[in-house]
């Protein structure tokens, strides 16, 4: 939905003028062209709702079900922050099993995109090698980041433009939030009960943006929750949950296996969409946990 904006912003706009961060920038441009783009319209209540079981590494806990669809795609969402109201991220496969992620933000104050000029690049299966790393960073010296096993990191971050450490950080730290809601994006296009919607640019819109001399829109997915239609679904031996007092069960992925399949037949990863669970004879508890009684 925010692609073509991205490209028609960037491309009239001068940042520095450093001529290998225009470099990197006009090379970015056409990959988005070729993506196949996704849109969630709202990421902060997607984050807001889903529950993390697991707090580790980005693309590395989940990486079994981080495939992507296609080989470049494009994601975007709406954002609620102070300085930023939209975001886009162009993620490919560098190789089989690596991907890379790059970040674009809409600045609020300024009314542009703005590329966070750094490149996020995981290996999904193993560590990287020294060769692997000699492609990446081609012109320099690769970095001595060690994992405890003694080989080169699953994860590794790359300067667009000469900057120091310090900057490097900075960014790496912003673009944090907006690689976790990638990665709940790729999470829900892996999940068994989740399907894309296509939505087609309309062709009388792209022929005046393209007299105009504009990008046109693109056609751009939208995720959909397909609900299970029986209510049941396997769960271990606890408690039964009419027993707990009213409150609200936030989403989550499950994992369903073969020792355990959903209805006794399905296996792999499903959404569960946020619900409230319990009966209200004890009290109701809130989002913040404390409990209102009757």
């Amino acid at each position: 939905m925010f692609a073509h904006q991205v490209i028609d912003d960037i491309s009239k706009q001068y940042y520095h003028h450093d001529e290998g961060y225009q470099k990197e920038i006009w090379l970015l441009l056409p990959a988005i062209k070729k993506s196949q783009c996704f849109h969630i319209e709202d990421i902060d209540s997607t984050l807001n709702s889903v529950k993390h079981d697991k707090k580790g590494m980005l693309f590395i806990d989940n990486a079994p079900f981080l495939k992507l669809p296609y080989k470049v795609c494009w994601f975007d969402s709406v954002l609620h922050d102070e300085n930023f109201s939209k975001f886009g991220c162009l993620i490919f496969y560098v190789a089989e099993h690596i991907l890379s992620t790059i970040l674009f933000v809409f600045l609020k104050p300024h009314k542009k995109w703005m590329l966070l000029p750094i490149e996020y690049i995981f290996n999904t299966e193993k560590d990287f090698t020294a060769s692997q790393l000699k492609k990446i960073f081609p012109c320099t010296e690769p970095p001595r980041m060690l994992s405890s096993s003694g080989g080169f990191t699953k994860m590794l971050i790359k300067a667009l433009v000469p900057m120091a450490n310090e900057e490097i950080n900075s960014f790496a730290n912003l673009g944090r939030k907006y690689l976790t809601a990638v990665e709940n994006m790729i999470l829900l296009l892996n999940c068994k009960n989740i399907e894309t919607e296509k939505i087609i640019a309309p062709e009388s819109l792209n022929k005046k943006r393209r007299k105009a001399g504009k990008q046109e829109l693109f056609d751009y997915h939208v995720l959909n929750v397909v609900v299970p239609s029986k209510k049941s679904d396997y769960r271990e031996a606890t408690t039964p949950l009419s027993h707990n007092r009213v409150h609200l069960c936030r989403g989550h992925f499950k994992e369903y296996t073969a020792e355990h399949p959903l209805f006794g037949h399905y296996t792999g990863l499903f959404w569960w969409q946020p619900h409230v669970r319990g009966q209200n004879k004890d009290g109701i508890v809130m989002k913040d946990y404390n409990v209102r009684p009757n």
